[in-house]
């Protein structure tokens, strides 16, 4: 098995620059959208009622007074995270091996996705177990805190193409808070469930409101997923990833090796991650986009990944708790999660 894998979604430069590249058009009209709602006589929108930014304006139209007119630049994301190479007897040979298979792959030969038996149904689910308000937000009254999320599923299917569906899970209301105060909860929250068909990689952004914003805007980010599953969905991997090693540039490939996994096991494992981290970029790129247009109601959020192998086994990510900070000027939150696969 591969589960000594510590995983970060958002790792890779690569790939980063494909989810630019499909994020800065959505992202576009989002904010024509906004200047549309905020002046409509300088900033017309096309005919077509049916369009993004039609349905996007319509949307915000509901939460002017909530708008920003425009944000300063986002700071630059910091470098990637260098993952070692795990060091083992004949990796380079086996290495070589793999990146051969990819290079199939690039080529139109899906034929060992298709090899990546047997599937199962599987259930795996984001919960919480602790929230601690390491600092309030300072204005009157306690923090009324909930948390909410964006799911996503990212499928390679045995034909090479790709499958991605994202869900906005209403937030959960989790009380008031002020300094000091942590909330533990037994049995542990569910964030985020998921139905799925393996092999497949599962993705939760983690949005920290303090009243229920994302209720509000659930909306326009519902057209903003929609917009970026039209993109994706059905694509060929050769449309998306140039060479085999894009598909292997987030990937800690002499670790995958060193789990002594199925040639075919191994292949879907690391094209399953790449696609996952793209459309976890993308996503993640498009709430920041949101939030930039509104009144600091939103915390910067945060994105956890699992990933699983065709028999259902835990192949990417961790069952481990781990412990996510939500920091917005002042305020500063610290929420323990753990996936159960």
């Amino acid at each position: 098995m591969l589960r000594s894998i510590v995983w970060d979604p958002l790792d890779g430069s690569e790939i980063n620059k494909q989810a630019d590249a499909i994020a800065s058009e959505l992202i576009a009209s989002l904010y024509r959208a906004r200047d549309h709602v905020l002046d409509p006589t300088r900033h017309a929108l096309p005919a077509d009622k049916t369009s993004l930014e039609r349905r996007l304006a319509a949307s915000l139209s509901t939460l002017k007074p909530r708008l920003r007119p425009r944000s300063a630049p986002s700071k630059p994301a910091p470098p990637p995270k260098k993952t070692p190479g795990a060091k083992r007897a004949g990796a380079l040979n086996k290495r070589q091996e793999v990146m051969a298979a990819l290079e199939r792959i690039m080529a139109g030969d899906y034929s060992l996705l298709a090899q990546a038996t047997p599937r199962a149904n599987v259930s795996p689910a984001l919960n919480i177990s602790r929230l601690e308000c390491i600092q309030d937000s300072l204005e009157p009254g306690k923090d009324e805190i909930l948390v909410g999320a964006v799911a996503t599923t990212t499928r390679i299917l045995a034909d090479g193409t790709l499958s991605v569906d994202s869900r906005i899970i209403d937030p959960i209301d989790f009380g008031k808070f002020e300094k000091g105060n942590a909330k533990s909860f037994s049995p542990a929250k569910r964030i985020a469930g998921f139905q799925i068909e393996t092999p497949a990689a599962v993705t939760v952004h983690l949005v920290m409101v303090e009243d229920d914003f994302l209720g509000g805007i659930k909306p326009v980010l519902k057209d903003l997923v929609d917009g970026l599953e039209s993109r994706l969905n059905g694509k060929q991997l050769t449309a998306i990833f140039a060479s085999a090693a894009e598909l292997v540039a987030i990937v800690p490939i002499g670790i995958a090796l060193a789990g002594g996994q199925a040639l075919a096991m191994v292949i879907s494992f690391i094209v399953i991650s790449a696609v996952v981290v793209l459309a976890a970029a993308v996503v993640a790129a498009l709430l920041l986009a949101l939030i930039q247009l509104f009144r600091d109601e939103i915390f910067p959020t945060q994105a956890t990944s699992l990933s699983l192998g065709a028999d259902g086994s835990v192949d990417g990510g961790s069952v481990a708790p781990f412990t996510k900070r939500f920091s917005r000027q002042v305020a500063v939150y610290d929420a323990t999660f753990a996936w159960q696969a």
